[in-house]
C-alpha cells in the first residue's frame, strides 16, 4: 500500500489513488507484502472490485496493478511477477451517451435544496471534462489566476504534472466552471473543493 501511495503522491495520478483505495479495502487496511500477491490474490481482488465498480473500471485498476508489479520486478523487489500467469480481463465496449447543452443548462438553472454539492460537482465536471474520481480529489491549490495572450485575467486549473520536468500543465476554465467554483462553500482548513464527496468516494 505504501509503495502505491508514494507513487501517487509523486505523480498525482488520481486513478492511482482510486486503485489504492480498492486495494486497501480488499486487504481490510492491513499490511500486505509483495510476496502475498500471487495468482489467487489477483483473482480474488478482481472479483472483489466487481462488487462495487464496473468491468471497465476494474480493468483499469488491474492494469495499474500490473504496472506496479512490473515496476517492483524491475527494481528487484520481487523475483517473479504473478501477472505472468494471470489472464488480464478485457473492457466492454459500450455506446457513449452525453447530455445536450440545453439539458445541462436546465440543470444549471434548477434550484436544488438537497445534496447541492453533488450537483455542483457534476456541473463542474460537465464544464471541465473531469471524471468523478478527479472531481473528488480536486484541490483549491490546483487553480491559479493568470493572464491570457490578450492580457485578460483568467482562471486556470492544473491538469497534470508534465512527466519530463517539474512543470505543471494548466488549462483555462470556462466561465460556467469559474462561476461554480466561486459559489462553492469552503470548509476551513480543507483544501479539497468538493470535500463533501469523500463519503461517496469511499463507496465507489
Amino acid at each position: 500500500l505504501k509503495y502505491v501511495w508514494d507513487d501517487y503522491e509523486k505523480s498525482q495520478r488520481h486513478n492511482y489513488r482510486g486503485f489504492h483505495g480498492h486495494l486497501k479495502s480488499f486487504v481490510k487496511g492491513k499490511d500486505v507484502l509483495f510476496s502475498d500477491v500471487n495468482l489467487r490474490f489477483l483473482e480474488r481482488f478482481q472479483k472483489h472490485m466487481l462488487k462495487t465498480i464496473s468491468q471497465n473500471t476494474m480493468v483499469l485498476y488491474m492494469n495499474i496493478f500490473h504496472r506496479f508489479m512490473g515496476k517492483a520486478a524491475r527494481e528487484e523487489i520481487i523475483s517473479v511477477n504473478p501477472f505472468e500467469r494471470f489472464e488480464m480481463p478485457t473492457t466492454f465496449v459500450s455506446d457513449t451517451t452525453f447530455l445536450e447543452l440545453h439539458e445541462i443548462q436546465t440543470l444549471f438553472d434548477t434550484d436544488i435544496s438537497a445534496e447541492m454539492h453533488i450537483c455542483e460537482a457534476f456541473l463542474f465536471s460537465c464544464f471541465t471534462g473531469l471524471r468523478f474520481s478527479d472531481a473528488s480529489a480536486l484541490r483549491y491549490s490546483y487553480f491559479q489566476r493568470e493572464h491570457d495572450k490578450d492580457g485578460n485575467e483568467i482562471t486556470t486549473m492544473q491538469i497534470r504534472p508534465i512527466k519530463t520536468s517539474d512543470k505543471k500543465l494548466y488549462a483555462p476554465l470556462a466561465e460556467q466552471a469559474v462561476s461554480i467554483l466561486q459559489g462553492m462553500e469552503k470548509e476551513k482548513g480543507n483544501d479539497f473543493v468538493f470535500f463533501n464527496l469523500s463519503r461517496i468516494t469511499k463507496c465507489t
